[in-house]
């Protein structure tokens, strides 16, 4: 059933995955929506990259078949998009499906905050401009990512942001009338958690909860156990620390407040986010450059 599902092959010219045995692994990574991340060379080129090894047993258990066949497809779609994680190739053995994805050398934002705490204005600026866009490219290939936070932003070497893990990527066409509960607790929408929708806007939201983070040094909704988180986000229970109110840029305040907006219908959206002034003269077009 996988194999003709998936009909794996190799997408990228650089490499000739022909197996497992391809890649010496370095060490673990961590762990994705599905499957288990390791750091691996291909000892052919020595290529460094991300191997994500996903069982098939797990994935059928779990009911995920169609999930990683949407996530590479969602990939592959956006294989040649500025700040989308890269998909080298994919391949499967008996037991596993591979994906073989860029490896971003500097980690991921979550581990940039909690290395430095509240992030400069200018960082701010910059990785919210690269993750911002890489949002609006995937709702402009018709599809919702559905777990926009923090962790699933990863820093390549050359300091430039890759949004990643698409595991609970949907197609919008396909998004039922009764949203399903995926993604992060501290990240998740209030219409989501009301059970009314799961669209781009909830991709907007969870924007401007990274948003806030970077700025804050921590998300704007951080009570200890999911219930209390849920009743925060319910009940639009967050502000600023008072020293962020008196200095952070006021373009940045209001464009966290208009992404954390409870109103679907007036919440932000990605095109009207990329026109925002507090991104000023960046040219994003030649962001990524």
């Amino acid at each position: 059933m996988l194999d003709g599902a998936l009909n794996i092959t190799t997408e990228a010219k650089s490499l000739t995955v022909l197996s497992r045995s391809d890649f010496d692994v370095i060490e673990f990574v961590g762990q994705g929506s599905y499957g288990e991340v390791y750091r691996a060379i291909h000892h052919h080129d020595g290529l460094d990259v991300a191997l994500k090894c996903i069982g098939k047993l797990s994935l059928v258990r779990q009911n995920e078949v169609q999930s990683m066949i949407t996530e590479r497809q969602v990939l592959l779609t956006l294989k040649n998009t500025p700040n989308i994680v890269k998909l080298y190739g994919t391949f499967q053995d008996m037991d596993s499906v591979y994906f073989v994805l860029e490896y971003c050398t500097l980690g991921d934002l979550s581990l940039l905050i909690k290395t430095y705490g509240r992030l400069p204005i200018s960082w701010v600026r910059f990785f919210t401009a690269e993750i911002a866009r890489a949002i609006h490219l995937v709702h402009l290939a018709g599809y919702v990512h559905r777990d926009i936070k923090a962790s699933n932003v990863l820093i390549a070497h050359d300091g430039h942001a890759r949004l990643s893990d698409f595991g609970t990527a949907i197609e919008h066409s396909e998004l039922g009338s009764k949203p399903t509960l995926v993604g992060t607790a501290l990240y998740t929408a209030p219409e989501v958690l009301r059970e009314e929708s799961q669209g781009m806007p909830a991709d907007m939201w969870g924007l401007g909860c990274v948003i806030y983070e970077m700025l804050c040094g921590q998300p704007p909704f951080a009570s200890p156990g999911h219930q209390a988180i849920f009743n925060q986000i319910l009940n639009n229970e967050w502000s600023f620390p008072k020293d962020i109110v008196d200095s952070a840029p006021p373009e940045l305040l209001r464009l966290i407040k208009n992404l954390l907006e409870p109103d679907v219908s007036k919440r932000m959206t990605g095109p009207e986010v990329l026109l925002d002034p507090f991104f000023g003269v960046i040219a994003f077009d030649k962001l990524s450059k």
